[in-house]
């Protein structure tokens, strides 16, 4: 099974969540109905829930030219280890941030979600991602031992 960062699921209580942080040994889970709630699992015994389906992938509805920017959104935002509800704080464009790891793991899956969705050229999708993360991005900043 692989898992990456911002994947989605569904604790068999019900909760929602998704994966905040991947190393070679360890998971860390957020929470998105508890306000930050997380909780770090050992990488296989993760992958044994899931095969116990304790914890069961969320199938996101289908991306289509009206959602594409709250999925985007979304997304970023599940990367960096936050939910969609910080979004109701003012300046929160502002307030987090991403690394340019983060930042390109956002592109890689971004430019090729809008090429599918638009139909347009490699070209065109970079442009308007361009544009996504003008209108949308977090600012990149390194994280430090002090700041994470």
């Amino acid at each position: 099974m692989n898992i990456k960062k911002g994947d989605r699921f569904v604790h068999i209580s019900g909760d929602k969540c998704f994966i905040s942080q991947v190393t070679k040994t360890t998971i860390r889970i957020s929470y998105v109905n508890s306000v930050n709630t997380t909780q770090i699992w050992d990488r296989n015994e993760f992958i044994e829930a899931c095969k116990t389906s304790v914890f069961i992938p969320f199938i996101m509805p289908k991306v289509t030219r009206e959602n594409m920017v709250m999925h985007l959104v979304e997304y970023q935002l599940n990367i960096v280890g936050k939910h969609l509800s910080c979004i109701e704080e003012d300046g929160w464009y502002n307030i987090h941030t991403m690394t340019s790891q983060e930042h390109e793991l956002l592109k890689w899956y971004a430019i090729p979600l809008i090429r599918k969705v638009y139909k347009c050229a490699k070209a065109r999708a970079e442009e308007t991602f361009k544009w996504f993360n003008f209108q949308y991005g977090l600012r990149i900043k390194e994280k430090t031992t002090e700041n994470e």
